[in-house]
């Protein structure tokens, strides 16, 4: 019956899947990073990884509620959760026309604004990936940036974890994005002295006023909404910023394998179903 075919398949799950992921781990030890670096460097699809965390969740809890083995459920804290949706299937993606007014509205918004959207709309870098960027990360006198960090929860003692397929990557950018970077930077240095007592010096690209990491769901549901709105133009997820970068490189004319990447895919083949 359904039932059993349920705890069937819960097994297969614990066994195929997060055994060999996580069960080397003691529980007490097993952080969220852990579980997110797990949902990254897995070749499972969305749907698959989204019933892994139900599962995972499910046994934690009663660990922390029943067994009291645990303070907290390290998989309730885990930044990025797989949606259990296919990407390809709400994809949506704005043209060269609605990206012109996107990015005209930000420059009216400050630098900071400017910048992380026309850094995110020239690369198609993730969220994390920009949110964790480091100064030390970027070379401004050859165009290359090294994605080597995704950050998954922000706030005083932020938590980072390895880009999506568990490696880094390097990504070249435009001249024109070397010298808004430059100009971001020196704002930055302004910012420091202006709250020079409380100021956090960790050397972020993107950061509040007091140095830490920007709150990456703020920006996703707060200032890109809108942001959208004074645009006017479609409203599409922040990760579809994703999508509409690496949708007009291909449409630009950019050999696909440097889209790939620039992507962090971890084939070409992806890019070519995908896009």
């Amino acid at each position: 019956n359904k039932k059993i075919r349920t705890k069937e398949s819960y097994k297969t799950i614990v066994e195929k899947h997060l055994i060999p992921a996580l069960g080397h781990i003691k529980l007490q030890k097993l952080k969220p990073i852990h579980i997110q670096e797990y949902y990254h460097s897995s070749s499972l699809s969305e749907k698959t990884l989204s019933i892994d965390q139900g599962v995972l969740y499910q046994a934690l809890k009663v660990a922390m509620v029943q067994e009291k083995l645990i303070r907290e459920n390290p998989a309730e804290l885990v930044a990025e959760k797989p949606s259990g949706k296919k990407i390809t299937g709400e994809m949506q993606t704005w043209n060269e026309d609605e990206v012109k007014k996107f990015l005209l509205i930000t420059r009216q918004e400050g630098l900071r604004i400017e910048t992380f959207y026309t850094l995110t709309l020239e690369t198609g870098m993730r969220k994390g990936e920009i949110c964790g960027l480091k100064w030390e990360d970027i070379n401004l006198n050859n165009g290359i940036i090294s994605i080597k960090r995704t950050l998954l929860k922000s706030g005083r003692n932020p938590v980072f974890g390895t880009p999506k397929n568990g490696k880094p990557r390097a990504i070249v950018i435009s001249k024109t994005m070397i010298e808004l970077l430059k100009k971001w930077k020196n704002k930055q240095e302004e910012i420091k002295l202006e709250n020079i007592d409380s100021y956090n010096e960790h050397n972020y690209v993107f950061t509040k006023t007091n140095g830490l990491p920007l709150q990456s769901n703020n920006i996703a549901e707060n200032e890109f909404n809108k942001l959208i709105e004074k645009a006017n133009v479609k409203k599409i997820r922040f990760h579809d910023l994703r999508h509409t970068a690496i949708t007009l490189m291909i449409e630009n004319g950019v050999n696909m394998k440097m889209v790939s990447e620039q992507a962090g895919h971890s084939s070409i083949d992806i890019t070519l179903n995908r896009y």
